[in-house]
């Protein structure tokens, strides 16, 4: 396929995920199935994911009532009563409407991005995993990850989805930050 075609079938790509701040919010409120409409929340500031998921994230949650612990395995998670379903969802809406993600994040992936994923999960994420002892199978071509992109507007493929990281990494690393999978934001959003 041509650049051309490439970029054409990624225009034309069904609408995925929510493409704005409100659609989430939205979105979010229907999927947790809360009664009544969402309260009226004033943002503070809009947020990149690594500063979400690491700093905002949690200490929202914890000023909603709902403080992040760890368990054993350094894994990071919000514990609760299942009588408090309702309430930890009204107060991640809360945390999402509070600190947007930047709507950067909310827009589909241009070719660039997508070549720029591609090239990074196929030059540091698959030698990272083989250094580690773990084999995933080949990659597909750039155009049958584009392609995949396309046709659902989100899906892409990742060596991660097709392997498990080894017993130590998992229990020292976690998952999450092994071999990553994606390149650092000022790379993958570098036009932004």
């Amino acid at each position: 396929m041509s650049q051309d075609e490439l970029t054409r079938s990624l225009q034309q790509a069904p609408p995925g995920p929510p493409r704005s701040n409100a659609e989430a919010l939205q979105q979010y409120w229907e999927q947790a199935g809360l009664d009544g409409e969402p309260p009226a929340v004033e943002p503070v500031r809009t947020v990149d994911t690594g500063e979400w998921n690491t700093t905002i994230q949690p200490e929202c949650m914890a000023e909603q009532g709902f403080p992040t612990t760890q368990d054993e395995h350094g894994q990071a998670g919000i514990s609760f009563d299942l009588s408090q379903e309702d309430d930890l969802k009204r107060a991640t809406y809360i945390c999402m409407a509070q600190y947007p993600l930047d709507e950067k994040y909310l827009r589909p992936y241009s070719l660039e991005q997508l070549q720029v994923l591609y090239d990074w999960r196929v030059n540091h994420t698959i030698p990272c995993m083989q250094a580690d002892g773990v084999f995933p199978p080949e990659p597909p071509s750039f155009e049958t990850f584009v392609a995949e992109y396309a046709a659902t507007g989100y899906k892409h493929w990742s060596p991660h989805t097709e392997v498990e990281p080894p017993p130590e990494v998992q229990a020292t690393l976690g998952e999450s930050t092994w071999c990553p999978d994606a390149p650092p934001q000022d790379v993958l959003y570098a036009d932004e």
